[in-house]
């Protein structure tokens, strides 16, 4: 049976100057020699109904500096990935549409885009809003086929989310982010502007007109019949308090619709009533 024995003071020294040595190790040292740098993508995200919020995380490692790693475009989002397949000639249309298809919307969450709101703005009748792209990955989808018969620069890039071939700088644009949305908030500002200055000149028109129209004459004041009696006025003359006086009966001023209501009455009217007179 064998047992155990020390370790030389040597070896053990030696070890652990290896573990310090290997702790120290940068991680790109670690992953090769050509390595410059390392890039780790993170990406939030929150589901709305239950308030979870989940973090998916991508490492990647390129030989690349900081400033030759992607030159500024300035569009939104991470540098864009390209899928070329190469359907030969044992798949056909409708395989190769089910193969994009797929990976559209395995990757979906990847290069879609967050809707943001922001509401029609200056009188819009329906809500207006844009896609926020800058965590977004542009997936860009092309052929083998394709790229050998017309080359890159024309209509043979299908980006996920545009629904349609088209050059690699319309594939790459994003047509309804926030520039986007501000235009047509400009466009529905500027409309709105035109809108008011027509109304107010046709204000102006209008209130021209009518400072041209001659004044219209006065409507004549009816005549009053006068007292039956005096020959006064019925409303009775000026100054004179109406508050004691009998109401108008259309006949006698107010003095004599008092005098006739201060009467005796006769025996016909003491047991038949005053009859008024028509007018």
């Amino acid at each position: 049976m064998k047992t155990a024995g020390k370790v030389p003071a040597e070896k053990s020294a030696k070890k652990s100057a290896k573990k310090s040595a290997a702790a120290k190790t940068p991680a790109r040292a670690a992953a090769g020699p050509h390595v410059a740098q390392a890039v780790q993508f993170v990406r939030r995200r929150r589901i709305v109904t239950t308030g979870k919020v989940t973090l998916e995380r991508v490492y990647g490692v390129t030989d690349l500096t900081a400033g030759t790693q992607y030159p500024s475009t300035g569009r939104e989002g991470h540098p864009p990935a390209v899928v070329v397949f190469n359907p030969g000639t044992r798949t056909g249309p409708q395989a190769l549409k089910n193969r994009m298809n797929t990976v559209m919307e395995l990757t979906r969450l990847v290069w879609s885009g967050s809707y943001h709101g922001a509401g029609g703005g200056y009188g819009a009748e329906e809500g207006d809003g844009y896609y926020d792209y800058a965590d977004a990955i542009p997936l860009l989808f092309t052929t083998l086929d394709r790229l050998q018969t017309s080359g890159p620069r024309t209509a043979v890039w299908w980006r996920c989310g545009h629904g349609q071939w088209e050059s690699l700088p319309d594939a790459l644009a994003n047509p309804d982010d926030h520039d986007a949305w501000y235009a047509r908030d400009e466009q529905r500002r500027h409309q709105l502007e035109e809108t008011e200055q027509r109304r107010h000149q046709e204000w102006a028109v209008e209130r021209e007109r009518w400072a041209q129209e001659p004044d219209p004459e006065p409507e004549p004041v009816p005549e009053v019949a006068p007292c039956e009696r005096r020959g006064r006025p019925i409303t009775g003359p000026f100054g004179y308090d109406l508050e004691f006086a009998p109401p108008e009966d259309g006949r006698h001023c107010p003095e004599c619709r008092t005098d006739i209501s201060q009467r005796y009455p006769t025996l016909r009217q003491g047991v038949f009533g005053r009859r008024r007179r028509s007018k």
